[in-house]
């Protein structure tokens, strides 16, 4: 227990043997911890009151021309390389090419971001670590701590998805907004989900702060659904290329 009777936060993870640490938060993208399965990765900046997790896939790459450059042939000079490495050659291996130019890996670019504000209350104590054993990056400071993992699973899909569906549910002839909103915790009095995509061709964004919540329905075609929020159901009449504003009451 805390000294006014407040139940006590956990403690940080001790130090992983293999793994590193840092006192402060990433300012940059390069300065982010890595977690990532091969397939799916995820780059966390590590503030404990704005969780900010960069999540990639290993086909996002831009096109640069080495998407189309073959594997060097170097096998029969390697004989060769081998006798300059063995008589102590220091030169060897920067000649060691198949006479091309050096080529840049084609650059990542990352599939989106996911962000989890929290109230403030200080940074003391802050650390963050990554353990190169588990993949498991954290952040913790007193009264905080959070933890990203790329499991073996989809999960990079799997939980932007579960989030999607607590916020904006489709079909092709319906459109449920906010089917949890119940559930939400205080704790989280806002925040805002842009460019879900329904499967009645439109585009929402959504949003929620301590005044109220709504949404913007952005169609592409003309058409028909059945609007499903809290206070109940009716007809939403949606023409191409017209948003409609639909204020969705206190929260």
């Amino acid at each position: 227990m805390s000294p006014d009777g407040s139940p006590s936060p956990s403690p940080p993870s001790p130090p992983s043997p293999h793994g590193t640490r840092e006192p402060r938060p990433a300012a940059r993208w390069e300065d982010a911890f890595l977690s990532g399965n091969g397939r799916h990765g995820a780059m966390v900046f590590g503030y404990p009151y704005d969780d900010r997790v960069v999540v990639t896939h290993h086909t996002l790459v831009r096109p640069n021309g080495g998407e189309h450059a073959g594997p060097p042939e170097l096998s029969a000079q390697l004989p060769q390389f081998q006798n300059r490495l063995l008589a102590g050659d220091l030169t060897a291996a920067e000649e060691f090419t198949d006479g091309r130019a050096p080529q840049w890996v084609q650059p990542l670019h990352p599939a989106f971001q996911m962000r989890l504000r929290r109230p403030a209350d200080g940074e003391r104590g802050y650390r963050r670590s990554v353990d190169f054993t588990t993949g498991v990056a954290e952040s913790a400071c007193t009264g905080r701590r959070s933890r990203v993992l790329v499991s073996r699973v989809d999960a990079a899909h799997t939980l932007p998805a579960l989030i999607v569906e607590t916020l904006i549910q489709s079909t092709p002839d319906r459109l449920v907004l906010l089917p949890a909103l119940p559930a939400l915790p205080a704790a989280f009095p806002e925040g805002e989900l842009r460019g879900v995509r329904t499967r009645f061709g439109a585009e929402v964004d959504i949003g929620r702060s301590p005044a109220g919540a709504g949404a913007v329905v952005r169609p592409t075609r003309t058409h028909r659904v059945d609007l499903r929020t809290s206070p109940g159901a009716r007809p939403l009449d949606l023409r191409a290329g017209e948003d409609r504003v639909l204020t969705l009451g206190p929260r």
